[in-house]
């Protein structure tokens, strides 16, 4: 992915799916760590930045090529949910496998990246989904995240509200004082997560579609 020739980075994930990996290990386990390989070894300075963003863009190109279709969204369902991450920040790689992931397992997840604050906020408000889940980057995006919080607890207050992302790995307790109904530190706690709201949204009968 950083030093290889255009596509060797992509052929080597295809290797590793021909071989028997299965999406989902590849999505949870190969490309979060190279993610965060990718990050040590530009802060080592081991690595260009430049290096970086081309090896990012080709694992987001890996994930467009292989992520599961997008259901037709109609009617309210049981699993359903919007997960975006923060206007303005960079960070999107883990919010795209997360929804991949999660789709995998049954749920209509409407993904959101690089999506400006008003159209995220009319997106969020037309939505028949109860589950929003923002992905957070950097300490940069906090005073972003707590607008959009505030403002979902205003048009949407039945909405249950999840953070997640690579702050979150960072320090949980940035997140103490805020009225969220959950945090996930990786894409396993996500998925559990995501269930365990759903049991408790006693309130909705899901379509039979």
């Amino acid at each position: 992915m950083l030093r290889g020739a255009p596509f060797s980075g992509e052929d080597a994930l295809h290797q590793l799916m021909s071989d028997g990996m299965s999406k989902r290990d590849l999505y949870l386990r190969v490309l979060p760590q190279a993610a965060r390989q990718f990050g040590t070894l530009w802060d080592k300075n081991e690595v260009s930045y430049l290096s970086v963003q081309l090896a990012m863009l080709r694992i987001e190109g890996f994930l467009e090529e292989t992520q599961s279709p997008e259901p037709l969204r109609i009617t309210r369902k049981a699993k359903q949910a919007i997960l975006a991450s923060i206007p303005g920040d960079s960070h999107t790689i883990g919010a795209k496998i997360a929804a991949d992931a999660l789709r995998s397992k049954g749920w209509d997840v409407d993904l959101k990246t690089n999506v400006n604050y008003s159209k995220l906020m009319v997106e969020i408000d037309q939505s028949p989904a109860s589950i929003l889940a923002l992905s957070v980057g950097s300490i940069s995006s906090t005073n972003t995240m707590q607008r959009i919080l505030k403002a979902v607890r205003l048009i949407r207050p039945e909405v249950k509200l999840l953070i997640g992302g690579p702050l979150v790995q960072v320090d949980q307790n940035l997140f103490d004082d805020l009225e969220i109904d959950g945090l996930f530190s990786s894409f396993e706690d996500a998925e559990d997560t995501f269930n365990d709201l759903t049991k408790t949204d006693d309130g909705f009968k899901p379509s039979d579609d």
